[in-house]
């Protein structure tokens, strides 16, 4: 039994998902990785089904249909098996592969670790244009009153936790399964009374356009709104 299962969602990241998989596996131990192709036109499940079969440590799931970023890290936890850790990582390589280890043992002490590039960090220190930046903080902003929360990045793709929340929160009845998916998470494992940490973390300069897409933004903000005064009573 693998002592940590990462789920990693991937949408069309054919270019970055080798050195993020390759990363990882030469700086964490014991550890399971759970590639989630999701809505892939590149060939993003062709070049993770070469690393699979060199290494037993990876498996590779194709879903074809579109199921966004929150619903592909759903269906990764179904395989995160008896580890005592689980968590998920963006495809991109957008993060140090050593601050998954810094991440994961503050786990000794507390039940979820949240990376933040915010954390302790000037606008200037962030590696992203300054429009994403100033999206970043208004969206913050609006989570952290509607929620209750006082997270300075409740988006960045790299959170672990033990396995007993999956255990606690209802992974059946999400709502928000796209780029929101990260916000009702939070606030499932919040409600349930577990303690939440964040931990500042430098993002590196990638050359490449983020998946996410601005016109998304709508959507998410419905789904925030429905979770948040239609459903979290069932919580």
């Amino acid at each position: 039994m693998k002592s940590l299962s990462i789920i990693i969602p991937a949408n069309n990241e054919e270019r970055f998902i080798e050195s993020t998989i390759k990363d990882v596996l030469l700086t964490v131990k014991n550890v399971k990785l759970i590639v989630v192709c999701n809505n892939c036109s590149d060939k993003t499940f062709d070049v993770v089904e070469k690393l699979r079969k060199r290494n037993k440590d990876i498996l590779n799931i194709n879903i074809k249909e579109r199921i966004g970023k929150g619903g592909a890290i759903l269906e990764g936890f179904k395989y995160a098996g008896n580890s005592k850790y689980v968590g998920y990582l963006d495809a991109d390589n957008a993060f140090y592969s050593r601050d998954i280890l810094r991440l994961i043992k503050e786990l000794n002490e507390y039940d979820c670790i949240i990376a933040s590039k915010w954390f302790n960090s000037k606008l200037s220190y962030v590696n992203e244009n300054f429009f994403r930046k100033v999206y970043g903080r208004i969206w913050n902003f609006i989570i952290n009153f509607l929620f209750n929360f006082d997270v300075k990045d409740s988006q960045a793709g790299m959170k672990f936790f033990r396995r007993d929340i999956l255990d606690k929160i209802n992974t059946d009845n999400f709502i928000c399964k796209g780029f929101d998916f990260d916000v009702e998470l939070l606030h499932k494992i919040k409600k349930n009374g577990f303690c939440i940490k964040e931990i500042g973390v430098k993002i590196k300069k990638l050359d490449k356009k983020s998946s996410f897409s601005y016109k998304n933004t709508l959507k998410m903000i419905v789904n925030i709104f429905r979770y948040r005064y239609l459903s979290i009573k069932k919580v």
